[in-house]
């Protein structure tokens, strides 16, 4: 299957990272490096970043030339294997000396194989769950799956005119896999396992990261566990999004950052730091901020041990972080005038003052304390006093965002958490374990010895408060705190097996285990204990998982087998932003006999420049579809008059069909 060669590539990576790896100890490295250097995790670290680089590499280069089709891939990841293989090959000794060393081998005790088994289940029910249903995240449905149906048709990561610029701006690396494997694959089976593939190489990372910070065997079993019952990440990694993708890239900076931090800087860590982060930016906004105490650190080591020497380094690092985004950074900058856009949404706060950045933190930290199968009233009166005494509502446009046209603004301030609705779930057990593990480590008679876990405790509760800071509130922000959660689980673990019983840790090993079943089994959107299912369920149907009214299959369905009554393979398409679109793509896959194009029209926002290029300007669909907005009997498209043919029930979509005037056939 050609959709596994990307895959091949990252094996084969991993297998020359781990033979580098051995080939590099020497009796003069520090500690710490002996302690990255010596571990199969730190290689499988390596070779993700490598393969990250490979994949930026390969979409830019081949979308430059229109090149992004199954023959110009197949070619391209086949040259890659054959020359990752053959340098294997001709040094076949030292990989086989490297893969098959007895020396690495370790007994894990009766704790040990209990937490192992916990992960294991849960890696393999994510596993099953992303591998059976169909990709039906809603902002996968709405830009995230949409924009990669746009690209393969015009087989470049272009812009384009379009209704809803989130397809634009939104960061893509993500979104390059996926592409990747859609046209590999001929469908989107594999796009959840992105997220399912970095669920489980952030569990190899936050184990990492809690060895470098002086965890026992133990205590790397127990973050690695910590990190796979987040209830967010279990939601998560099943879904064709990002969350999990930017959070494994900030995993991957903190271990380069602490291997620097820990022993002298060298400049393999100091690239795949700097590899990390613009990985990071590229899958996510977030990123920008989350890294920046991890940043800061990284360079106030620099600073301690270079002084003004320290531009070296930076001037060595920023081409290549600058790089690995240049493409997206110069498509945003052609659409709207700046490199990193969120152009019409304002998504960061209008003030910074005291009050706002309390405001923040308490509405943010209120999402992880209120606990499903307890009345968390308390908590939303909390809330209220506290906007009460700091003198602002907690309802304040200048710091919350309610969504595309405010369509989620409440008239009074509410948390409204539904734990197992993805996109709206929290972490309130990981929550007050976090908290009481600081607690313990700053209480410890020995903290102070702990200098490292310390510094580490506060860069990642820094990044937290930055972004409680920056950016403005939203009753869905539970999934975008992913990777603090994660970045917390070390410090949870070292405090609970350093300071605590060994029987309370017994105890929470089946705590987290059993908390995580409601998670694994009734997500709403793909459910595996419930009826009905993501077995008994069609694949087509699983789309339209979570819409409200049983009509907006059926909706979906007549407006493409209208479209194909009349053999049209050109497609118009008028919504309103955050319209349900990828569906429609699906649905006409199935009734048209052979590949149609479909293309945004009539767009008024700042994309439109595109609408004069040579790939949209002749475009004359013979069906144009509107999406969730009140058209008049006529609607005119390059000049062209379209009538009104056929509309659906306003609950489900607002679909409409209009037809060209001179060849209106009868109404279905």
């Amino acid at each position: 299957m050609a959709v596994l060669l990307p895959g091949l590539a990252l094996l084969l990576l991993l297998m020359l990272f781990r033979v580098r790896q051995r080939s590099l100890f020497k009796p003069s490295i520090g500690p710490a490096a002996a302690i990255a250097l010596g571990d199969w995790r730190y290689a499988w670290i390596t070779s993700m970043v490598a393969w990250g680089l490979l994949i930026t590499a390969v979409t830019e280069l081949l979308s430059l030339v229109h090149q992004i089709q199954y023959s110009s891939l197949v070619t391209v990841w086949l040259l890659i294997n054959l020359g990752l293989g053959g340098w294997l090959i001709t040094r076949w000794a030292r990989v086989r000396r490297s893969l098959f060393s007895q020396s690495g081998r370790v007994i894990i005790d009766d704790t040990q194989k209990l937490l192992a088994c916990a992960i294991i289940t849960i890696a393999a029910v994510t596993l099953v769950i992303a591998w059976q249903s169909a990709p039906n995240n809603g902002d996968a449905m709405t830009y995230a799956l949409p924009r990669i149906r746009h690209w393969i048709q015009y087989r470049a990561v272009m812009h384009y005119p379009v209704h809803y610029t989130l397809q634009l701006f939104s960061e893509p690396w993500a979104e390059y896999v996926l592409l990747q494997w859609q046209v590999l694959s001929h469908g989107d089976r594999w796009a959840n396992l992105l997220q399912w593939g970095c669920m489980i190489s952030s569990l190899i990372g936050v184990s990492l990261i809690a060895k470098q910070l002086g965890a026992s065997q133990t205590g790397q079993w127990l973050t690695a566990l910590l990190a796979a019952t987040i209830p967010v990440g279990i939601m998560h990694s099943t879904t064709p999004r990002n969350t999990y993708v930017v959070a494994f890239w900030l995993i991957c900076l903190v271990v380069y950052t602490l291997r620097i931090v820990t022993d002298r800087p060298n400049r393999s860590a100091l690239f795949g730091a700097t590899c990390s982060l613009g990985l990071a930016v590229l899958s996510k906004g977030t990123a920008y901020i989350y890294a920046l105490p991890f940043v800061l650190w990284l360079l106030g080591v620099y600073w301690q041990r270079y002084g003004f020497r320290i531009i070296k380094y930076v001037l060595m690092t920023w081409p290549v972080f600058g790089l690995i985004s240049l493409g997206h950074y110069a498509r945003n900058w052609m659409t709207f005038g700046s490199l990193i856009s969120t152009d019409p949404y304002k998504l960061s706060n209008d003030i910074y003052t005291l009050p706002g950045f309390i405001s923040g933190l308490v509405k943010n930290v209120a999402l992880h304390c209120t606990v499903p199968v307890f009345d968390s009233d308390w908590v939303l009166q909390l809330v209220t006093q506290i906007h009460h005494w700091i003198g602002i509502s907690p309802l304040d446009p200048r710091l919350n965002f309610y969504g595309v046209a405010d369509i989620y603004q409440p008239a009074q301030f509410a948390l409204n958490m539904l734990p197992l609705a993805e996109d709206r779930t929290t972490n309130p057990l990981h929550f007050w374990l976090f908290l009481a593990a600081l607690g313990l480590l700053f209480m410890a008679s020995r903290w102070k010895s702990q200098k490292l876990v310390v510094q580490y405790a506060v860069m990642t509760t820094s990044a937290f408060l930055l972004f409680c800071f920056l950016v403005k509130w939203q009753i869905w922000h539970g999934r975008l705190h992913l990777p603090v959660f994660l970045l917390a689980c070390p410090v949870i673990a070292l405090s609970l097996t350093r300071y605590t019983q060994r029987q309370f840790c017994h105890v929470l090993i089946v705590v987290l285990w059993a908390a995580s079943l409601p998670y694994l089994g009734l997500n709403e959107m793909r459910p595996i204990a419930a009826v009905p299912n993501i077995f008994s369920t069609p694949r087509l149907s699983q789309y339209f998982q979570g819409r409200e009214d049983s009509a907006f299959e059926q909706s979906y369905a007549d407006a493409a087998n209208l479209v194909a009554q009349n053999q049209c393979f050109e497609i118009g398409l008028i919504m309103l932003p955050n319209s349900f679109e990828y569906p429609l793509w699906k649905l006409l896959d199935q009734v048209l006999p052979q590949p149609f194009q479909m293309q945004h029209v009539n767009v008024d926002n700042q994309s439109s420049r595109w609408a004069n290029q040579l790939e949209f300007r002749d475009f004359h669909p013979c069906a144009v579809v509107v999406m969730g907005l009140s058209s008049p009997p006529q609607i005119t498209v390059n000049q062209q008059t379209y009538q009104h043919v056929w509309s659906g029930p306003a609950i489900a979509g607002g679909l409409q069909v209009f037809q060209p005037a001179s060849s209106r056939p009868a109404a279905a």
